[in-house]
């Protein structure tokens, strides 16, 4: 009879389950960003993972960084993939935590000299844009903006 690790077992037991996002608020979460995007001409997108819902932001690449990647391309006889490397480029912006309230989301912003999401919530109160953070989705955006123009 083979007994599993005794760790597994109070794991599984102990686990304490991490609030789940409603699809209600996510319906409507993705219905703000799409509503911000038409009025800001902007291309955010939303995605949930667990308790969390992941900000990015798709635009379109720097004319010199374009230009620079072209040439290249040309130089080395590789022109299709420059065509890859010139589509939209994503910016992540910060997750939002979702805390049972929509109104009052919880916003860790995308730090990228670490590549992880800032949760002590220092580069949140002073990071450009901060005055925007108001708990919404729109109010991230908002920031996100700022943090990331």
């Amino acid at each position: 009879m083979v007994v599993p690790p005794l760790l597994f077992i109070f794991k599984h037991i102990f686990t304490v389950k991490q609030p789940v996002i409603p699809v209600e608020v996510k319906t409507e979460a993705e219905a703000k960003v799409a509503a911000f995007n038409k009025q800001y001409k902007k291309q955010h997108q939303i995605l949930f993972r667990g308790r969390f819902g992941y900000l990015s932001r798709m635009d379109k690449p720097n004319k010199a960084t374009a230009a620079a990647f072209q040439m290249a391309a040309r130089l080395l006889g590789m022109q299709h993939i420059f065509q890859a490397l010139t589509g939209p480029v994503e910016t992540k912006i910060g997750r939002l935590v979702w805390n049972g309230d929509p109104n009052h989301w919880i916003f860790d912003p995308f730090r990228y000299s670490s590549e992880t999401y800032e949760t002590t919530g220092e580069m949140a109160m002073f990071m450009p844009g901060a005055k925007e953070l108001d708990g919404t989705v729109e109010g991230a955006m908002r920031a996100g903006l700022e943090l990331y123009p």
